[in-house]
C-alpha cells in the first residue's frame, strides 16, 4: 500500500469548496490535474475520469463513487484492468478548522503491485498534480465567484 497526502488551507465555508467539488462540469475551466469528469457524485454511480498530471501525462479512468457526503467527503475507487496490479482509492475531504477557514485534503491510496514497483518520479508526479489542484480549488474558493 502507498498513500500520498496533500493538504491546504482555504478561506471558505465548506459549502462552498463542496460545490465547486462536485461540480464536475465545471472541472475544464479551473482544474489543472482532473480535466473531465463524466458523470455525477452519485454513491455506486461508474464515472469516468481524465487526468493531466504535471509532468503532462494523460489518463482516462472509470472509477466507482464509494462516498459522496456533502459537504465534507467524497470518494471513489478505481481497479485496474488485471487484477492485484495497482488500484486506488481517491479522497477528498473537507474539514472546518477553528479560524473558520476550511482545510481540504486531496488523498490516494494505492494497492496491489503497482504500488510497490511504482517509482519515486510516479509518486512525486501524482503529488504535484494533487497541489496544483489544491492551490486551483483554493484560488476559485476564495474568489468573489
Amino acid at each position: 500500500m502507498k498513500e500520498i497526502i496533500t493538504r491546504i488551507e482555504i478561506r471558505s465555508n465548506p459549502e462552498k469548496v463542496w460545490k465547486i467539488l462536485t461540480d464536475f462540469q465545471l472541472y475544464e475551466y479551473w482544474n489543472p490535474f482532473i480535466i473531465r469528469v463524466a458523470g455525477s457524485p452519485i454513491r455506486g454511480e461508474k464515472i469516468e475520469i481524465e487526468l493531466r498530471t504535471a509532468a503532462q501525462k494523460t489518463r482516462v479512468y472509470r472509477p466507482v463513487m464509494t462516498k459522496v457526503d456533502p459537504p465534507t467527503e467524497l470518494r471513489w475507487y478505481g481497479k485496474a484492468i488485471l487484477p492485484l496490479i495497482l488500484d486506488g482509492e481517491h479522497i477528498f475531504t473537507i474539514q472546518e478548522n477553528e479560524g473558520h477557514n476550511v482545510i481540504f485534503t486531496q488523498k490516494e491510496i494505492f494497492k496491489g503491485l503497482g504500488a510497490y514497483l511504482g517509482n519515486a518520479r510516479m509518486f512525486d508526479d501524482i503529488r504535484k498534480s494533487f497541489q496544483m489542484m489544491n492551490s486551483s480549488l483554493k484560488s476559485r474558493a476564495e474568489s468573489n465567484e
